[in-house]
């Protein structure tokens, strides 16, 4: 089973975060592959406690605000901490909930001893999980895989299966729920339904109840306001003598963010049972010609190959060694995957756990984190030519926007919307109940507001710019704004401002958080206001009614402070020349310009991305990067600082320690059994920093392998999308750079760097053979700059002959 696509391991998962997660953007199952008796943990994207508003429990407090820049101005860092708490809310987010696990019997069972020769493996190419094992009766090997066209999870099994029909059994964790079963011809069906929790607390939260489920009744149409009814439809289907199929589907009353769900149980049986019924007409084979289809729609959009195993023109089937470079493409796959499985057009948006969780309150409620964790699932979107699974990270940034405007003026007197350091399905955007360095952070919808511009930048879509982009960037700015201070210099900072989850101390030895122009608060701020302007300016654009905010963004840009360095050299993370309480602490935050913004440059602020680095170095010298989305970030830092020595080692430090046996990344907690969880954002930050290592955009410019694997010296990577539409592929072979395409999309000037060890280039048009000239020059750190005039619909290619003059013309 094994290929250079495919995960394959040879023991059953003895865990959830060693199982196979599948998923069609809603749906979604993990996998373990037992032999006897499957168990399949189930999801759906929309099943979380609570209603709209539940979490909501704030009372106008904005007089504090005042107070507490007073504080900050003065230095009272203490004080200011303790105002900022009173900002809090009594509330937390609400959490996602689990479906249930499911578990049939497959086989009849046998002694554990008695089989042998077992495998299971996940297909990233197709999202299919399969797995084999013989035993006394003969083998028995299964298929599964959930499929978005047919909206159900087949899991079909084949060989020395049982004679009858085995009935499935649903454990669901909800209380209340009910179950009924019956058998009709060949096919036993299985019918759960049920409400999810009114109240479901945070695992960090000490609670006498804290989960807590509603006992009134659905009003006259169904509705109720906290506690969504759900619904889970499992159909066992005799095949064939040797073969059983198993088929889910399931429902719930999620109708809005701002919307009282529905708890008419009967109603989501009925339209879950619809789509197990559907399914159970057609043959496993139609349906999974079908998923494979729509899923490699997406994923057969890039390709990375790092081992030399594949032809640059063709997928690649050859089996791939288990050693670093493989493995590192691996996780590239899988990162791929993991997006697309968790993330669609009408989904919810990829949370903590993408869409796979298993416990009713589970870590940090498994919610959206925004201080950096919901951002990065999408970091690799773009670049992938996978825009279309950010549309719902586009619609919780709007939603937010929505929920949190009088959030804005309640606590702040501030106009425009904020939303603090985490949300939930129903778009929660208070200061949650906790330690000020996390809880009371106010820029999550600036930094949300990225995946917008890139959007953008990429795809040169004026509408999706007018109509979406600038509004909420208007949005933002105001608040933005709102919260600019003076600092005494004729210079602008925002206040209050923290830096995520990190606290400083100060020279008397306490320690604190709240200040004024924390380097990420500034850094989002220059950005936002920078890409407000810009957008207010485009010609499909009113520019008269924008044109009073553009001036005051302009005005504010020219007075924002900027990062400043510090005396050691490195890029400070306050306004001020302080340390951390954490040296080695898991957030980059203040290295935000560098990675993922876009501010801070080699070529643009040396000075600053000198500083970077050495705060890097700094960071990791005291243990940072103890968490797989942190080790990811690293990696993406890597990748921008063009060290690949630094990229290697957060790869090996991603397999060799931060991830589950089936490359899942994982984030210490005690509090599990396993002693840590599984987080999504590790596995999708690893991807956009692969990306990045082999082509990047800098400032315009196409940049090639900027950072490669030192342990993969041949390999390529194709379909990698840069801003103005340009998608590129680039090769190399013996550790060295051999050729690149280009396919442009819009007339213009095209600038490509290749590494400096390459000493010459040429340009030529594939289709038609005809000779570019390219004007040389030298680039950054002394790698090569070709610079020629593209026409759109064009594909050019750059290969590495010998001699270059101040023009090239290459054959």
């Amino acid at each position: 089973m094994a290929s250079r696509h495919t995960i394959a391991l040879t023991r059953p998962a003895t865990g959830f975060t060693g199982g196979f997660p599948l998923g069609n953007g809603w749906l979604g199952a993990v996998v373990r592959g037992l032999p006897d008796h499957e168990r399949i943990d189930l999801n759906i994207d929309t099943l979380w406690s609570g209603g709209p508003g539940s979490g909501v429990r704030s009372s106008p407090r904005s007089h504090l605000v005042e107070e507490l820049r007073a504080a900050t101005q003065r230095g009272a860092h203490v004080e200011a901490d303790r105002i900022a708490r009173q900002l809090q809310c009594a509330g937390w987010t609400e959490a996602y909930q689990p479906l249930g696990q499911l578990r049939w019997a497959v086989t009849p069972e046998t002694d554990a001893a008695s089989r042998s020769d077992y495998e299971r493996s996940l297909d990233l190419s197709e999202a299919v999980a399969r797995s084999r094992v013989d035993g006394p009766g003969g083998a028995v090997a299964t298929t599964a895989f959930v499929s978005a066209p047919a909206g159900v999870l087949v899991h079909e099994a084949e060989g020395a299966v049982h004679r009858g029909l085995p009935e499935p059994q649903l454990l669901v964790p909800h209380v209340g729920a009910r179950l009924s079963t019956w058998t009709t011809g060949d096919v036993v069906w299985t019918v759960v339904t049920g409400r999810a929790p009114a109240r479901a607390l945070p695992d960090y939260v000490d609670a006498a109840d804290p989960v807590v489920y509603a006992t009134d009744e659905p009003d006259a149409d169904g509705l109720v306001d906290a506690g969504m009814g759900f619904a889970v439809v499992a159909a066992v289907q005799r095949t064939s003598s040797r073969s059983l199929r198993l088929l889910v589907s399931a429902a719930t009353g999620h109708r809005g963010w701002d919307q009282r769900p529905s708890a008419d149980v009967e109603a989501l049986s009925t339209l879950a049972r619809g789509r197990v019924e559907e399914a159970l007409a057609r043959p496993t084979s139609d349906l999974l010609a079908e998923h494979v289809d729509d899923y490699r729609a997406f994923f057969d959009r890039t390709d990375l190959d790092l081992t030399g195993k594949a032809a640059p023109t063709e997928q690649g089937l050859e089996p791939v060694e288990a050693s670093p470079a493989g493995r590192a493409e691996l996780l590239f796959h899988l990162g791929k995957y993991l997006l697309i499985s968790s993330s669609r057009p009408g989904s919810q948006a990829a949370n903590l756990q993408g869409i796979w969780n298993v416990d009713a309150r589970p870590a940090w409620s498994c919610n959206y984190t925004t201080n950096i964790n919901v951002q990065m699932n999408y970091w690799p979107t773009h670049s992938l030519g996978l825009t279309p699974l950010q549309d719902p990270l586009t619609g919780l940034t709007c939603e937010l926007i929505d929920a949190g405007g009088q959030i804005a003026s309640a606590i702040y007197a501030a106009d425009g919307s904020v939303t603090h350091h985490n949300t939930d399905l129903w778009r929660f955007s208070l200061p949650v109940s906790g330690d000020v360095q996390w809880a009371n952070w106010t820029m999550a919808q600036a930094w949300l507001l990225a995946s917008l511009w890139e959007q953008w930048t990429h795809s040169g879509d004026e509408t999706f710019a007018r109509d979406v982009a600038l509004p909420a960037h208007a949005t933002v700015t105001d608040f933005i704004l709102s919260t600019l201070v003076d600092d005494g210099e004729n210079r602008l900072r925002v206040s209050p401002s923290t830096s995520p989850e990190h606290r400083f101390v100060m020279r008397s030895g306490e320690v604190a958080a709240v200040s004024a122009g924390s380097t990420v608060d500034q850094e989002l701020a220059h950005e936002v206001l920078s890409h407000y302007v810009a957008l207010s300016r485009l010609a499909t654009v009113d520019r008269e009614s924008h044109s009073a905010r553009s001036s005051r963004a302009s005005e504010a840009l020219r007075r924002l402070r900027l990062p400043c360095i510090a005396v050691d050299g490195t890029l400070m993370e306050w306004s001020s020349d302080v340390q951390g309480s954490e040296p080695g602490h898991r957030h980059l935050s203040h290295l935000y310009g560098l990675h993922p913004g876009r501010r801070i440059s080699e070529s643009g602020t040396p000075a600053e991305f000198a500083g970077a680095a050495a705060s890097l170095r700094q960071r990791l010298s005291h243990g940072s990067g103890y968490t797989s989305w942190s080790q990811a970030w690293v990696l993406c830092l890597g990748a921008r600082l063009r060290e690949p020595g630094l990229v290697q080692r957060a790869v090996d430090n991603f397999v060799e320690s931060l991830s589950s046996p089936s490359l899942l990344g994982i984030h210490p907690h005690g509090a599990w059994s396993e002693g840590f969880v599984f987080q999504i954002d590790g596995n999708l930050g690893v991807v956009a920093g692969l990306a990045e290592a082999y082509v990047q955009d800098r400032e315009g410019v196409v940049v090639l392998l900027a950072a490669p694997l030192p342990g993969a010296p041949d390999g390529h990577l194709e379909g990698v999308r840069c801003p103005g539409g340009r998608v590129v592929d680039v090769y190399w072979n013996e550790g060295r750079f051999t050729m690149a395409r280009l396919r442009v999309a819009r007339d213009g000037d095209v600038t490509v760097e290749i590494p400096e060890d390459v000493a010459g280039a040429g340009v030529c048009l594939d289709h038609e053979g005809r000779t570019v000239e390219a004007q040389c020059t030298e680039g950054v750190g002394g790698r090569l700059q070709l610079t020629w005039s593209a026409r759109a619909g064009d594909t050019y290619r750059v290969a590495a002959p010998t001699g270059c003059d101040s023009t090239v013309t290459a054959r």
